[in-house]
């Protein structure tokens, strides 16, 4: 899981960009001091920079609202800069007109040089990993050091603030087009956002731990090295490994959980293994579990296509992007052409580039699976796991159990990373408009034949248990 490291994958393209390509050039960066701060004046030119970047960069960022609206956003927080402002503080102002924008993929890392030096120096954290579920958490993980939450217990409130008022004020650091999606984002980012508004050890927690009364417990915190304990511990590998497989019913069901398909998962590489165990094993029917996967390299999740399908299939219908200089320069042409291609690099600057894209068929797979095959989604299937979902769906190749996913198959994507060069301050900015395969525009998320009803996977996960029922039954 890692939790208290950014998770949210943030590309879903058929090529991706590595964070690593990019060297960002510019004035004196502000990161390698504790206390680093800027002048009002540097501020002003750091937030005029990252709203040039974005408006170079993205297909159409006014989708939601007008330029006069963002305009004003700005000036509002730039009348409010002090003399000095930390960059800490230069992040809580600016983020949340980032946010307002209403994109997923654009929005700025809030692991800041301070968090991560409080972080890595054994500062205490909020202890539990919670799943929103309107007016509450569910606890699906307790890394100590006090064990008085158990697991399935709901949170109903921290420090005084109860779940809805926390989700709000956490709400303006999470970029998301939708609320079910903010909430997962904010579940994965939830100890360095309660961090930046100021939420600090030791943390006062209201829950009721059914049938009990509603309680309130002290926590004192858990340090970094407590969460990678339990990352590594049997519950957390079988919790969030980045693909694990399961057998049931003698082996006839398999249930293949993906929490990442990041280029450097370890699925990818596992997938020949898993496929030829399940053709050993005779498995008639497989679910693949991507109910907390938010997305990653798009070529991950074909590789995992072909191995369910012989049918022509497509991630997209078209794809659209803005030609723009300001990315042209810092990736240079041989690894822009690679992501963006050849016209929208002989494009003049600003024009928008259409393509369309036509079905394929899959690679030749030895193992392929001939089975029935059901993925398991919800709201926390994100980016590229719903573009997986939506060309499965769309192909034939799996019924879609569970319940609508937060991202739509349609949506801003393949986010160019850029750093702000006085702040230190890490941005991505979508820079293609992706339409599904099926070639519709609306905002849904891809739907479920079969409506599950929710549960955490932890303890008793009954989705998936009603899943395999599902799968068993052949239906």
């Amino acid at each position: 899981m890692t939790p208290g490291f950014r998770r949210a994958a943030l590309v879903g393209s058929t090529a991706i960009l590595a964070l690593g390509l990019i060297a960002c050039n510019g004035a004196a960066r502000a990161d390698s001091d504790q206390s680093a701060s800027l002048t009002r004046t540097q501020a002003i030119a750091e937030v005029n920079d990252l709203v040039a970047g974005l408006q170079s960069a993205h297909p159409n960022l006014y989708f939601r609202e007008q330029k006069a609206e963002l305009d004003a956003r700005v000036q509002t927080v730039e009348s409010r800069f002090t003399e000095s402002i930390r960059v800490t503080d230069l992040y809580r102002a600016v983020e949340p007109v980032v946010t307002s924008i209403g994109d997923a993929h654009t929005s700025i890392d809030p692991y800041l040089p301070d968090y991560i030096r409080y972080r890595d120096a054994g500062g205490r954290l909020f202890p539990l990993e919670l799943r929103f579920y309107g007016s509450y958490g569910v606890v699906i993980a307790n890394y100590g050091p006090e064990y008085s939450i158990p697991l399935g217990a709901h949170v109903l409130g921290i420090d005084g603030k109860a779940v809805t008022t926390l989700l709000d004020e956490l709400g303006k650091y999470e970029s998301g087009e939708n609320s079910a999606l903010k909430q997962q984002f904010i579940a994965n980012d939830l100890r360095v956002l309660m961090w930046i508004d100021g939420m600090n050890p030791p943390y006062r927690v209201e829950f009721a731990s059914p049938p009990s009364a509603i309680l309130t417990t002290t926590l004192q915190g858990a340090t970094v090295t407590d969460i990678h304990r339990w990352d590594s511990s049997p519950t957390g590998v079988q919790q969030e490994g980045d693909c694990n497989l399961r057998l049931f019913e003698g082996g006839q069901v398999a249930v293949l959980a993906s929490h990442s398909f990041q280029a450097d998962s370890e699925c990818r590489s596992s997938f020949g293994g898993v496929f030829k165990r399940l053709r050993h094993s005779q498995t008639k029917s497989l679910i693949i579990d991507i109910r907390e996967n938010t997305g990653g390299d798009t070529r991950v999740a074909d590789a995992l296509m072909n191995y369910i399908t012989a049918r022509p299939y497509r991630d997209f219908s078209e794809i659209s992007m803005r030609s723009s200089a300001f990315v042209k320069r810092r990736l240079g042409r041989n690894n822009y052409v690679e992501i963006y291609g050849t016209e929208a690099w002989g494009a003049p600057d600003g024009q928008i580039v259409h393509l369309s894209i036509d079905y394929s068929d899959p690679e030749p797979e030895l193992d392929r699976f001939h089975g029935r095959v059901y993925i398991l989604t919800g709201p926390g299937t994100y980016s590229t796991a719903v573009v997986f979902a939506a060309a499965a769906q769309d192909a034939h190749a799996a019924t879609i159990v569970g319940q609508e996913t937060a991202g739509s198959p349609t949506f801003y994507g393949e986010a160019f990373p850029f750093e702000l060069p006085r702040s230190g301050l890490n941005v991505t900015v979508s820079t293609k408009y992706f339409i599904g395969p099926s070639g519709i525009r609306s905002t849904r998320g891809v739907i479920p034949s079969i409506s599950l009803q929710a549960s955490p996977q932890a303890g008793n996960d009954t989705e998936l248990t009603a899943a395999i029922q599902i799968a068993t039954s052949g239906r």
